[in-house]
């Protein structure tokens, strides 16, 4: 393996991190005024601000996360809990969004035994995915490991044939690191497309009647209550397909719930 080879890999990795990063452009003045209004009492009006600045291309988990703590402050249980899990496909790790979106979840009327011991979700909001300081760590760590890398077969190749095994014995380690940290990388990298390509909802309205099919001429299967949350499995017009933890399934009317297929429809 010579050391142009090892550079390419290098670059090719370095480029691959920096463009699964999430680096988005701020709006300071709009995200200050907002906060004002929060600060105030202004929730709805904050909420306005909070989501002007998403549209204009600001998308982080601190902006999702006071949206979430806006809605809560108005009573509004199923937004906030929407928010709040959007909040955390950006960060994670972050213990006060767990925290706010248990509480919410608490006030919720129905409680779905979960049923799913693993889901990608569970597993993806133990993995610091979207952490900007673990962008910033790994991005160090690689460069340091890298360059010293490339540095050093430079000067062993300098030394023509003395340190020859030395030198084996360093590719081989190299190659058994690479390898590690390619299967992770493609791993974690695997798991954040999958969660974040998962259309979910939650109920908006005091109630929502689920039907065993699309139209109000199905029968009523049962019905949920503001603040719980669902799996979307198809779209047909303005009827949902879901399925709850526990495994039940059925439609629900679109207009009964926020989504991140209304979401996403918003924003493009």
């Amino acid at each position: 393996m010579s050391a142009r080879y090892l550079y390419i890999i290098f670059i090719v990795f370095i480029v691959s991190i920096i463009l699964s990063a999430n680096v988005n452009a701020t709006t300071p003045e709009i995200l200050h005024q907002a906060n004002t209004l929060y600060e105030k009492g202004s929730y709805a009006e904050a909420i306005d601000l909070y989501k002007s600045a998403i549209n204009s291309g600001t998308i982080n988990g601190d902006i999702y996360y006071n949206i979430g703590n806006s809605y809560y402050r108005l009573s509004k249980i199923g937004e906030a809990i929407f928010y709040y899990k959007l909040a955390l496909r950006y960060n994670p790790e972050n213990g006060d969004i767990k925290f706010n979106l248990n509480w919410a979840q608490a006030k919720a009327i129905d409680k779905i035994q979960d049923q799913n011991i693993f889901s990608i979700e569970k597993i993806s909001n133990y993995l610091p995915l979207n952490s900007k300081d673990s962008f910033y760590l790994l991005a160090i760590f690689s460069l340091l490991f890298w360059g010293i890398l490339i540095y050093s077969l430079f000067r062993e190749h300098k030394g023509e044939h003395r340190g020859e095994h030395k030198r084996s014995e360093l590719i081989k380690w190299v190659k058994i690191l690479s390898f590690t940290f390619f299967i992770l990388f493609v791993l974690i990298s695997s798991i954040k497309f999958l969660n974040n390509g998962r259309d979910f909802g939650v109920i908006t309205n005091k109630e929502a009647s689920v039907y065993s099919a699309s139209g109000k001429d199905n029968v009523v299967l049962f019905t949920l209550h503001e603040g719980a949350e669902f799996e979307i499995n198809d779209k047909l017009e303005d009827w949902f397909q879901i399925k709850l933890n526990d495994g039940k399934r059925g439609w629900i009317k679109s207009k009964d719930s926020i989504s991140t297929i209304i979401i996403n429809t918003i924003k493009n």
